[in-house]
């Protein structure tokens, strides 16, 4: 008999993971390998433990229902199969200092119900709406809690709410700041864009991501001088973006130069760099010729407005 579990993904420490899960069709667990050959290692850490419990009772033809922060579903699926031996070890997260063989390395193979939920790829989760919240185990509110076994009545009920519509939404919550009365207007701009490019970094290129490590993201952004948004492409280099809303200039090129030297200072690889900026297409060649020198591509921007009547009765 198949057994339904509620899966949560690391979004919030690990930045495109639930992307890289919808993609492919997995759904993953760290725990980086100790020994090779064993089932999982770290059996006597308890909080782990329990998760190991859950991989071990996992089957073939189980049902999963993936969570994600901030109280949104991603979406359900069957498992095919479990590669979580040592040997089996396959990060989706990135080597780096702090992981030097990568995390997220466990991997279960699912094959997603795409009839229940946002389009594929559309970088929208599922939020419970407050009229029909889903009474759930205190442990499956829990987000330490990894894997936790639930029953079928909370799996048809999250599939319920998948299948309306209504309930869509951007996973990250990201979102035009224009709210923010504060900032300078150039400012409200560029924060704007540079959010909606965190948000979805494939309209921009097809295979980017936000890089996923949330620590190095936090460290490089931060501070009086800091660039717009950090990414990851398809060959897992990074990827270094700077919003203006003003037409490219030399002083832009300089800029984003600064901020790939101090990303490959810190991360130890060589990143790209993407200017994004307003107005024509038509740069001006010594403009081009910085850009190319420094290895920079340059791409324009236009916002495109577009209002859609709702029904109401």
């Amino acid at each position: 008999m198949a057994r339904f579990w509620s899966i949560y993904c690391m979004e919030k420490d690990w930045p495109g993971l639930w992307r890289i899960w919808e993609k492919e069709q997995i759904v993953t667990v760290g725990w980086a390998p100790i020994a090779r050959g064993e089932l999982l290692g770290f059996w006597r850490v308890p909080s782990w433990s329990y998760t190991v419990n859950c991989l071990d009772r996992m089957n073939t033809g189980d049902q999963v229902v993936t969570r994600l922060p901030n109280s949104r579903i991603g979406r359900i699926g069957t498992v095919l199969e479990k590669r979580i031996r040592e040997d089996q070890w396959e990060p989706v997260v990135p080597k780096s200092k702090k992981y030097p063989i990568g995390e997220m390395g466990r991997r279960i193979l699912v094959r997603w119900d795409f009839t229940a939920g946002p389009p594929m790829g559309s970088g929208l989760g599922c939020a419970i709406p407050s009229e029909s919240r889903i009474k759930l185990p205190r442990s499956l509110l829990a987000h330490r809690r990894t894997m936790i076994e639930i029953r079928e009545g909370h799996f048809k009920a999250f599939k319920r709410v998948l299948e309306d519509a209504a309930n869509w939404t951007p996973v990250s919550g990201n979102h035009f700041a224009y709210e923010e009365a504060w900032l300078p207007a150039e400012r409200k701009n560029e924060e704007a864009l540079s959010d909606y490019i965190a948000t979805y970094p494939e309209q921009l290129e097809p295979g980017l991501l936000p890089y996923p490590l949330a620590k190095v993201r936090e460290k490089i952004t931060s501070g009086r001088d800091r660039l717009d948004v950090l990414l990851i492409d398809s060959t897992n280099t990074p990827v270094v973006i700077e919003c203006k809303q003003d037409p490219a200039d030399i002083s832009h090129i300089e800029q984003l130069a600064r901020y790939m030297k101090a990303v490959r200072k810190l991360l130890k690889e060589k990143p790209r760099g993407i200017l994004v900026f307003a107005g024509s297409p038509n740069v001006r060649n010594e403009v081009r010729q910085a850009a190319k020198k420094a290895g920079i591509a340059l791409y324009c921007y236009r916002l495109d407005v577009n209002f859609t009547p709702c029904r109401i009765g």
